[in-house]
């Protein structure tokens, strides 16, 4: 029975797809992953390939499963479109893909790819450098949404904790997106009890024009259909008039205190 188990099991189950462990699910949820897709699809509008039709996707050069050493290098995407995508892998499947594959893909094409081709024999020699390197371990970064769903807390919650330093090791990356390390967050997951301290340290006292925070409420359901929750606090203007109100819309801005008063909050 054992023996039936382990053939098939892992790479021998008929429902193993190359590419798609567990491992590197995980990594595509990481926020270096996520970043690198964003720049990738950033260097251009239209498809690298065609040429005419928009991109939606940033390929791999060096496949992301077996290259690890390049997974995160943005040189090492191109940006396509879904047919342009689909095309390739279908002609040389998923796993193990290189850049000579690809070369030799849009050469076989009867669209100008000069230029393209051009660029990847400028790209060749650096990408194969990076793969011969010594693997490192990389250390994982999580995202603020990634955090609080490990936490079971809500990004806003998670994000105001990073932005006023009590999340120690958090940081934002070249895009201005808030990642922490993994070891660091670990250390914050043994403070979880403690958040909601460290939550009022962070808004109890704290000054916007003529409003003060002095209570952090919680919780509460918004919208027309009360469908949204949003962080609460009470907060008093100059004028010694007490209100609750959404943490967003006093960040942004975005409140008055009343009409019976003669200034604005943010005056």
């Amino acid at each position: 029975m054992d023996c039936k188990i382990d053939y098939l099991s892992g790479l021998n189950s008929p429902l193993y797809v190359h590419g798609k462990s567990l491992e590197n699910l995980e990594s595509r949820n990481d926020a270096l992953y996520k970043r690198w897709y964003r720049l990738v699809k950033k260097t251009r509008v239209n498809c690298a390939i065609c040429q005419n039709r928009p991109i939606e996707v940033a390929h791999h050069l060096y496949g992301f499963d077996e290259y690890e050493n390049v997974r995160f290098i943005p040189e090492n995407g191109v940006a396509l479109c879904c047919e342009c995508h689909n095309d390739f892998h279908g002609r040389y499947s998923f796993g193990n893909n290189t850049l000579e594959q690809f070369k030799e893909y849009i050469q076989g094409l009867n669209y100008d790819t000069y230029e393209l081709e051009k660029s990847l024999d400028i790209l060749k020699p650096m990408l194969e450098e990076e793969i011969k390197k010594k693997k490192e371990k990389r250390k994982k970064h999580y995202s603020i949404a990634k955090l609080a769903t490990i936490i079971n807390e809500y990004p806003e919650i998670v994000r105001i904790l990073m932005m006023h330093g009590q999340i120690k090791g958090a940081y934002t990356d070249q895009d201005g997106i808030w990642v922490i390390p993994q070891e660091e967050a670990e250390e914050f997951f043994e403070l979880r009890p403690e958040k909601r301290k460290k939550l009022i340290n962070c808004l109890v006292g704290k000054q916007y024009g003529n409003l003060t925070i002095t209570k952090v409420i919680g919780r509460k359901l918004e919208g027309k259909k009360g469908r949204q929750e949003r962080l609460y606090v009470e907060v008093r203007c100059k004028c010694g008039e007490v209100r609750e109100k959404p943490y967003y819309s006093i960040e942004r801005g975005t409140i008055k205190c009343s009409s019976s008063c003669k200034g604005d909050f943010y005056q």
